[in-house]
């Protein structure tokens, strides 16, 4: 899904550590049915950025499982 925008694009898409890095909460989601709500994956998704098939899209954007568990529980239940 990422590949159409373009690699120049893969750093502003979903950009997680550029949010936290300015102080704006974010929340966990899972845009269901394009993504399984499945929050552990979701998580997963957030720390590594990493495709099913390996594939890194936009690894400066990663943040720690520390903080993609606070977006998906104290983010999202702020949003």
């Amino acid at each position: 899904k990422m590949e159409p925008y373009g690699e120049h694009r893969w750093p502003m898409m979903h950009p997680a550590r550029s949010a936290l890095y300015l102080g704006i909460p974010i929340a966990g989601n899972s845009d269901s049915p394009v993504s399984a709500a499945k929050p552990l994956v979701r998580i997963q998704d957030m720390v590594l950025r990493t495709s099913a098939e390996g594939k890194v899209y936009g690894p400066e954007q990663r943040i720690s499982a520390e903080e993609a568990i606070a977006a998906w529980t104290l983010g999202s239940a702020f949003a």
